[in-house]
């Protein structure tokens, strides 16, 4: 497949849907605000990082849909700047409070729509050692990829979630003709063969992961429709059928869902 024929086919879900992907990333800010800063010894991604990046001779790193930053927070003691972008304002206020607590002030974090974001006019294009996107929906088409490229020197990470099955979400999809499951199983190829035919070598590491959330019905609810907001359009006819699923399935007024994924982290040198 030629370049011009995977742009045109991994094409990103459109500015709508990232409307919607901030507004339900900015009603999830709280719970990732509270989580602790990942461990270089414990961390599979950091683990990786540690292995695949000479940290003495690096200096500057870019974290692609940063959400709260952890990882950024994380990486801050080792380089001499880390900069953090994401489209969901709490998120980046949630990142500059943790930065504040932990007293790290080689951190910025910067509230911005990847898609739309011009890095050339920013100074970004080669500016970073290490560029990674982890477990983030800002890496959605092979502009979003190369643009991500384009602010590397040298490293490259894509942390992605494929062959996931989602308990509940999973159905609620399949009953608005959505597809069940990870997008990025759809596009996968089209990653691999872009940074192939863009002169990177990829390797491929891979984790299995499953963890449980439970939620009250009326939150699960709220949570659901912002969610599948970011996919479609949800009208009063979909928030029925989202509504009546829930009430459906709920055990003593709560929703739990059970996921189940595996963790696919791409590296690749520019």
């Amino acid at each position: 497949m030629e370049i011009k024929e995977i742009r045109n086919k991994w094409k990103s879900s459109g500015l709508e849907n990232h409307e919607a992907a901030a507004s339900f990333w900015d009603s999830a800010a709280a719970g990732y605000e509270n989580k602790e800063l990942p461990s270089w010894q414990s961390n599979e991604f950091l683990r990786l990082l540690a292995a695949k990046v000479s940290f003495p001779s690096a200096k500057k790193s870019l974290d692609v849909g940063c959400g709260a930053g952890n990882y950024s927070l994380a990486l801050a003691p080792k380089l001499k700047a880390v900069i953090g972008v994401d489209l969901s304002p709490a998120m980046i206020e949630a990142a500059q409070k943790k930065a504040k607590e932990h007293d790290i002030k080689n951190a910025e974090f910067i509230c911005a729509d990847w898609s739309l974001l011009d890095i050339e006019a920013i100074g970004w294009q080669h500016a970073f050692d290490i560029v990674f996107a982890h477990m983030t929906p800002a890496i959605d088409s092979a502009a979003a990829l190369e643009k991500m490229m384009a602010c590397s020197k040298k490293h490259c990470f894509l942390t992605k979630a494929a062959k996931r099955q989602d308990s509940v979400l999973d159905p609620l999809k399949r009953q608005l003709g959505l597809a069940p499951g990870s997008v990025f199983d759809e596009h996968i190829g089209e990653v691999f063969e872009l940074v192939w035919r863009l002169g990177g070598c990829p390797e491929f590491f891979y984790r299995h992961d499953s963890w449980a959330v439970e939620h009250p019905l009326e939150e699960a609810f709220v949570w659901y429709r912002a969610k599948l907001k970011t996919q479609k359009k949800i009208g009063s006819g979909e928030e029925q059928v989202i509504r009546d699923y829930l009430e459906k399935i709920a055990v003593d007024g709560r929703v739990k869902e059970e996921t189940r994924t595996m963790i696919v982290t791409m590296y690749w040198q520019v």
